[in-house]
């Protein structure tokens, strides 16, 4: 061991053949179910040789970036590429920085640098350009952004003091067994570190913290950062006009719609409200509540998506990071992106304030995306594919592809959380909801409803039957598709249903997501054995009457497997991304208005290794370590170094799955916290070593 003020691993510098123990330099919600048959217990000294990783590459001068169908502005071309003249585009103006900045302190930078912005705006009003100043940055760069027509792109671009114009990309988001998968128990039994005394930042679409889970620990109360009084003479340093939530969410601040409510309005998206509950709810899981990673950690609710719809903009993206950074946050979550990222500072402001977040002591976590690999037939619309110039199936997203960001991909939980009915006998019936359909909703809580099975649910299937006021149950014909599951929902609606269950078909998985309408009869759907069994006993003549019940867990048939959505790697640059996994498949978490959901996507997997990055620097605080940028950058090499090999079903565990889309393996928390020693490349730089 080192003194207290050193780190508390021996580091060996080593040439490392395999990929799968560190990154050389080195997003997001899904809804398909595809998690570690046996863990993989590794002998470091084996994937220890000699050999050479080659250098990260740089981006090409002139190749620009790219989201959806539209090309972004490219600075250097001066190009317009799709956008209609009299389109409104957000852009990001860069402006020139006084030749001695970096002698300057941080105060008189900041003054510095509104000088020379104040004057760009003012030649910009002398056009007469329609302009709105949306943000202004003084950390990392010197600018700020604006909406204008595209038409006014150019003459802006030649206004003196302006350096360059970046078009702001637009993200969008990615989405209790996974616990024990990364040992989160573990670490809370053996050492009793839950995030006290740190703070995490959630870069999303804004979160509930009136949610019944979402309050801190007592021990964290004890420890936390921010208090109600504390905090407040640090809301006098900001730009904004900040104000107290909670103890669990100090504060934040809406930087899509411009104002100080995190809370997502009606219109809003519930995705960052989940992330928060796996990174630090405090729910009691015995009532079916979320208790997420690092429930003593305190949430920084920086709200970057509107709640008019749409992405998030990239300015506001610096901005929610910057703040984020202000507030003392120990880890940046940002489980959103676009797939296919290029990497480099140059044309993608995000990731250089995504370096600077680093330099200042804050560990960002960014989801790799969605998008599996380019050839996928399943791809979504939204989906950007490698460009022509550099082929590839690799689709792992930006920002997630800045070297000094941690890279998440998705692995399947090993249960799936199912809300359920109980018979009058205590059976337990578990079923999903389908999109806007929850039997909670549709049903009396404590009444039992009679069940009637009607065979596929065509209008001749209830021939003498009576199922008003009763729960139809149906079973389609394997890949008949009869008239669609909407026709289903009406015949049973208009014969006074209070709601369908359907039995999936032999070609369908268990508890499958079909088209259901929300607009008819609630609708949900079983496993094929639990539907079987049911259908049995009701054909047989027996009388079945169920209620609602509290949730269940279930076995995942996707378990031991890597998530079918998973973005893979690598980027151009071959750098390794992505660079861990957690689970993804299949979480359960807290949804805004005292809710809770399943989602799936690299996004849930994001907030997994966010919160396990809390406690891995608990722990090194507590050793004597300081809020800096070796500590995270030693703690990104300790979780890759002690991550677990998933093996690969499909070779019957015989052989791993590849790095290019699990990284270094399965985060596990505990072993990252024990190791005596983290492995980097031979005449590597902590900095390189660490992005």
């Amino acid at each position: 061991m080192k003194k207290r003020n050193g780190f508390p691993y021996k580091v060996f510098s080593t040439v490392c053949l395999s990929a799968l123990l560190l990154s050389s330099t080195v997003f997001a919600e899904e809804v398909r179910n595809n998690s570690l048959n046996k863990q993989t217990t590794r002998n470091i000294s084996h994937y220890i040789k000699k050999g050479l990783l080659s250098e990260q590459s740089q981006k090409k001068p002139g190749e620009s970036d790219q989201f959806g169908d539209k090309n972004l502005y490219d600075s250097k071309k001066q190009q317009t590429k799709k956008f209609k003249p009299d389109e409104k585009v957000r852009i990001i103006v860069e402006v020139d920085s006084p030749v001695d900045a970096s002698a300057m302190s941080e105060k008189t930078k900041e003054k510095e640098f509104k000088i020379k912005q104040d004057k760009v705006i003012n030649n910009l009003k002398k056009t007469k350009k329609k302009i709105h100043i949306k943000h202004r940055f003084y950390t990392g760069f010197n600018g700020f952004s604006t909406e204008t027509d595209y038409k006014n792109v150019n003459e802006i671009k030649s206004i003196q003091g302006v350096k360059n114009i970046h078009i702001a990309k637009v993200y969008q988001p990615s989405m209790a067994a996974s616990k024990e998968l990364v040992q989160a128990q573990k670490v809370w039994e053996s050492y009793g570190y839950q995030g006290e005394g740190l703070v995490v930042g959630v870069i999303d679409s804004g979160i509930d913290w009136t949610h019944k889970d979402l309050t801190l620990t007592e021990k964290g109360i004890q420890k936390e950062k921010w208090t109600k009084e504390k905090i407040q003479g640090k809301f006098a340093e900001t730009n904004v006009n900040e104000v107290w939530y909670s103890d669990k969410v100090p504060t934040g601040y809406d930087w899509a719609d411009d104002d100080t409510n995190v809370i997502p309005g009606e219109y809003g998206n519930p995705h960052g409200t989940h992330v928060s509950g796996t990174i630090g709810a405090n729910g009691d899981e015995t009532k079916d509540g979320v208790r997420g990673i690092a429930p003593g950690v305190q949430l920084l609710a920086e709200k970057v998506f509107s709640d008019n719809g749409g992405g998030a903009y990239e300015d506001d993206l610096i901005a929610g990071i910057q703040h984020a950074v202000s507030m003392g946050a120990d880890v940046i979550n940002m489980s959103l992106g676009s797939d296919s990222g290029w990497v480099g500072e140059e044309d993608d402001p995000v990731q250089k304030v995504i370096r600077q977040a680093t330099e200042q002591g804050t560990l960002v976590v960014v989801a790799g995306g969605n998008a599996a690999y380019s050839t996928k037939n399943y791809l979504l619309e939204r989906s950007l594919q490698p460009f022509a110039e550099n082929p590839d199936i690799g689709t792992v997203g930006s920002p997630s592809v800045s070297p000094f960001a941690l890279s998440v991909a998705s692995y399947e939980n090993s249960k799936m959380h199912m809300d359920s009915m109980k018979s009058t006998t205590g059976d337990i019936f578990p079923y999903k909801n389908q999109a806007g359909n929850k039997l909670i909703d549709a049903l009396e809580k404590e009444k039992n409803y009679d069940f009637v099975y009607v065979g596929e649910g065509r209008d001749t299937d209830y021939v003498g039957k009576d199922v008003k006021g009763k729960i139809v149950v149906t079973k389609p014909i394997p890949s008949t598709g009869y008239r669609g599951n909407v026709t289903f929902q009406q015949e049973a609606a208009k014969r006074g249903a209070v709601a369908l269950i359907q039995v999936p078909p032999s070609d369908l998985p268990d508890y499958p997501n079909v088209d259901f309408s929300p607009y008819f009869l609630a609708s949900v759907t079983t496993s094929k054995a639990i539907g079987d069994e049911l259908i049995s006993k009701l054909s047989k003549g027996l009388k079945i009457s169920m209620q609602l019940s509290s949730g269940v867990y279930v076995e995942n048939e996707n378990k031991n497997n890597m998530s079918s959505f998973s973005s893979y790697g690598a980027p151009y640059t071959l750098d390794f991304k992505p660079e861990i996994t957690a689970p993804g498949g299949n979480i359960y978490s807290t949804v805004p208005g005292n809710q809770y959901d399943v989602y799936s996507g690299t996004s849930m997997a994001t907030p997994h290794v966010a919160g396990g990055a809390a406690l891995l620097l608990q722990s090194l605080y507590n050793k004597g370590l300081s809020h800096s940028e070796e500590t995270v950058l030693k703690s990104k090499i300790a979780l890759m170094n002690t991550s677990n090999i998933i093996m690969d079903s499909n070779t019957n565990n015989t052989l791993p799955y590849s790095p290019r889309i699990q990284g270094s393996g399965l985060m596990q928390i505990q072993n990252a916290i024990t190791t005596p020693a983290i492995i980097t490349r031979k005449g590597t730089s902590l900095e390189q070593a660490g992005a």
